[in-house]
């Protein structure tokens, strides 16, 4: 997530939010969306609704990213390792 929000297409700003955000962050985020959303099954919600077109659609989104990120010579080792994990498009 860091590594992605540093690509250039999100200047300071990205720049800014990767610096804040840590794992601990991303998993009290994710832990408070699914006590705020009870009764709904936060986890089989996204299950849902990322299967199919969404998934790859943030497939794409993925691949498009790294892209981005080595034209700019930026350092992604986190989102190549996670793509090179995605299935062959």
């Amino acid at each position: 997530m860091r590594e992605f929000q540093r690509l250039s297409a999100f200047g300071s700003t990205g720049l800014a939010a990767s610096e804040q955000t840590s794992a601990e962050g991303v998993l009290g985020f994710f832990q408070r969306m699914e006590r705020n959303v009870f009764p709904l099954d936060f986890a089989a919600f996204n299950a849902y609704h990322h299967g199919g077109k969404v998934n790859a659609q943030d497939h794409d989104m993925l691949r498009e990213a790294l892209n981005r990120g080595q034209a700019e010579g930026a350092d992604m080792p986190a989102l190549q390792t996670l793509v090179s994990q995605l299935p062959v498009k």
